[in-house]
C-alpha cells in the first residue's frame, strides 16, 4: 500500500481501506505498519506527501492476494464474514489440519485477544468457493446458529450448469437423503425436506448461470437438486460432472438482523474471475 491522505491519523486511514479493525490492529501490534520509512503506533496525523506502508510477510500476503486461499470480508466486534476459496475445508479435517477456515485464521491472526476462540457456524462443501460466518465469541456462535434454526439467515449463491431451462424462475422441491458415501445427497420419499429457489442470469450458447437460494439447508441441497433436473453444477464429480479441483459454485450473499441492533446486514462477494473466464468461452 503506497498512498497519502491528510488530516486522518494512520490508523484511521488504514481502517478506511482495509475494513477490518483486527487486522489494522495487527499490522500495529506486529509493527509492519510504516510512515515515510519509519515504524509507526498509529497515532500519527497524515500530511501531504505522506507515504503509508504496510510490510507484509508470506504468509500474510496471501489475504491480500486475488487468488488466496481465504479473505476476511467483513469485521465485526462478534464475527467475521470471510470469503474461502474452493479447495479449503470449513471444518477441521483430520487428514489435513492446516486446510481449513480455522486454522487460516487462527494463523494469521495469531491468537490475538479478540479472535482467541473462533467458531465457524455453518459449512461450505469443499469445492464450493464462497462467504462463511465465523463467529469470535461462544455467545455469538448461539446466536448465528439460533437465527441459522429459525431460517433468519439468508444464502444466495451463483451457479453454472451446462445447458438451458425453460422457466427464468422456478422452484426444486425434493426430499433429500444423504447416502455417507461421498457425503452424496439423494432426492427420496425417505429424505428430509429440501426447497430451493433458482433464477436464470444469464445464458451463453450451451451454459447457463443461475442464483440458488436454498431454503432449507440440507447436505448438497443445491447440487443434489441441480442434478435432479439434469443439469449438474459444472465440474461436479458426484453429481454427474468431470473432476476438478472446484466446482463452479459460490456463495455470493449472506443476509440477516443483527441480534444487538436488530438491523438489517448484507455481505456480498464479486463474482469470481473464473466464472467470467468459462462463461466468456
Amino acid at each position: 500500500m503506497q498512498t497519502f491522505e491528510v488530516g486522518l491519523s494512520a490508523s484511521s486511514f488504514l481502517n478506511s481501506k482495509i475494513k477490518s479493525d483486527d487486522l489494522v490492529k495487527f499490522f500495529f501490534t506486529k509493527k509492519t505498519v510504516y510512515l515515510n520509512f519509519v515504524s509507526i503506533s498509529g497515532n500519527q496525523i497524515l500530511k501531504n506527501r505522506d507515504l503509508v506502508q504496510i510490510f507484509l510477510l508470506e504468509n500474510e500476503k496471501t489475504f491480500f492476494n486475488n487468488e488466496s486461499k481465504l479473505k476476511i470480508i467483513h469485521s465485526e466486534n462478534d464475527f467475521f464474514i470471510i470469503e474461502k476459496s474452493s479447495g479449503v475445508n470449513s471444518v477441521i479435517d483430520t487428514n489435513n489440519l492446516q486446510n481449513n477456515v480455522h486454522y487460516l485464521l487462527n494463523e494469521f491472526l495469531q491468537l490475538s485477544e479478540t479472535t482467541s476462540l473462533l467458531f465457524a457456524v455453518h459449512r461450505l462443501d469443499k469445492l464450493t468457493s464462497g462467504l462463511m460466518i465465523v463467529a469470535k465469541t461462544l455467545n455469538a456462535s448461539k446466536q448465528l446458529i439460533q437465527l441459522f434454526k429459525d431460517k433468519q439467515i439468508e444464502k444466495k449463491y451463483w451457479a453454472i450448469v451446462a445447458g438451458h431451462f425453460d422457466k427464468k424462475e422456478f422452484i426444486i422441491s425434493a426430499p433429500l437423503k444423504s447416502t455417507g458415501k461421498n457425503k452424496q445427497a439423494l432426492i427420496g420419499f425417505a429424505g428430509r425436506k429440501a426447497l430451493t429457489k433458482f433464477k436464470i442470469i444469464k445464458e451463453t450458447k450451451n451454459l447457463s448461470l443461475l442464483e440458488c437460494q436454498p431454503i432449507t439447508g440440507r447436505t448438497h441441497q443445491i447440487r443434489s437438486h441441480l442434478k435432479f433436473v439434469n443439469h449438474p453444477v459444472i465440474n461436479d464429480h458426484i453429481y454427474g460432472g468431470k473432476k476438478a479441483n472446484f466446482i463452479f459454485l459460490h456463495s455470493f450473499q449472506i443476509s440477516f438482523k443483527d441480534w444487538n441492533s436488530k438491523n438489517k446486514m448484507n455481505f456480498y462477494s464479486s463474482f469470481p474471475k473464473k466464472f467470467q473466464n468459462k462463461l466468456n468461452v
